[in-house]
């Protein structure tokens, strides 16, 4: 008697195989890792919770890859076969993003393809809307289950076929998938992965932690994102890889897109009121001490930790603030200023007396 026994494969089995069998066969994949300074990104994030509706990294990550991919127009493109031979490059005009969802359907847990179609220009909101409904909503009204329904259902030789079309018609394509990809691995924990899969541009997001990073010399604990990129070589070059990558890391980084969105700047004591002078001069002295844009700083970012700035910046930071609001500020003040919401309140604690 055998100590094992063969078992046919599944329709879905064959679809997931089909998945990487054209990645393998159709794509020249070459990735590369780097990491990304999420600190602000974080504080942004409980912001927009508290502005517009409650929000995970997720929809963020989605709207970054959308922008990056559509400020780098030539990786939104696509290698395909031709019948009967030959090969050729297909552009498309809207970036929509692939993203792995995990439900249950049927009874039984399934990860399938969710696409987030004309992602860049939907708000980080609507991406959010359109994700629970992937991973709550109604199976019958998502196209993407129906599909996973389709194919368990089916024998397997339609799984097979179905890629076949994949890689050879255009229009099936983008009937069935995005022209981009984003994927995570829930539990990591400071780690680089690396996915696979049949698009041009992939992207991975791994592990989130605090580690130390240099800013304006110093050594600073920072919240930071592994985050990997496989592209097609067959369709894009080394350095529009590396823009688009780089892309990727300014937006989150910088948040700008999450600007964007707010209604009003918050002034961190869970309120939509206007920024008063003396936060808006703070953080524009701030900025220019720490080189960075004043958008990068808000009243929570601690002078130090955050941006690295040495004991004779913090002490100029004060003393621009003593002439500027006419306060004179006690001598140990320099230990407990540490943010832009302290000096602040200490500036109003002046004035009262």
């Amino acid at each position: 008697m055998k100590p094992y026994r063969s078992e046919r494969m599944t329709s879905i089995e064959t679809y997931m195989y089909g998945l990487k069998a054209r990645a393998h066969r159709h794509h020249c994949l070459a990735y590369g890792t780097f990491p990304v300074d999420l600190t602000r990104l974080t504080r942004l994030r409980r912001v927009y919770s508290r502005q517009i509706r409650p929000v995970t990294l997720l929809p963020f990550f989605i709207k970054a890859v959308a922008l990056a991919v559509r400020r780098t127009p030539d990786v939104n493109r696509i290698l395909f076969r031709r019948f009967p031979f030959g090969r050729c490059i297909v552009r498309f005009d809207d970036v929509d993003v692939n993203v792995p969802i995990t439900r249950v359907v049927d009874g039984e847990t399934t990860t399938f393809i969710g696409t987030i179609r004309g992602a860049d220009c939907l708000s980080v909101a609507a991406i959010q809307d359109t994700l629970a409904h992937l991973q709550r909503g109604s199976p019958a009204e998502s196209p993407d289950i129906q599909k996973i329904r389709r194919l368990r259902r089916a024998p397997s030789f339609v799984a097979s076929l179905f890629h076949w079309l994949m890689s050879r018609s255009p229009r099936f394509y983008l009937k069935n998938a995005g022209t981009c990809s984003l994927t995570t691995l829930d539990g990591m924990r400071g780690d680089y992965f690396l996915a696979i899969g049949p698009t041009t541009s992939l992207f991975s997001v791994g592990g989130i932690g605090d580690e130390p990073i240099v800013r304006n010399g110093a050594v600073v604990v920072r919240r930071v994102l592994k985050a990997a990129l496989a592209v097609d070589n067959y369709v894009v070059t080394g350095l529009q890889g590396v823009a688009l990558a780089r892309t990727f890391q300014e937006l989150l980084e910088s948040g700008s897109f999450v600007d964007e969105e707010l209604p009003s700047v918050v002034d961190g004591q869970g309120g939509d009121t206007p920024m008063s002078e003396v936060t808006r001069a703070l953080l524009a002295e701030v900025a220019k001490r720490a080189r960075t844009n004043a958008a990068s700083v808000d009243v929570d970012t601690h002078l130090v930790a955050d941006l690295g700035l040495s004991s004779l910046d913090v002490l100029a930071v004060l003393a621009f603030t003593e002439s500027r609001f006419g306060v004179n500020f006690r001598d140990d003040a320099l230990l407990e200023l540490g943010t832009v919401r302290k000096i602040e309140a200490a500036v109003r604690a002046c004035r009262s007396k």
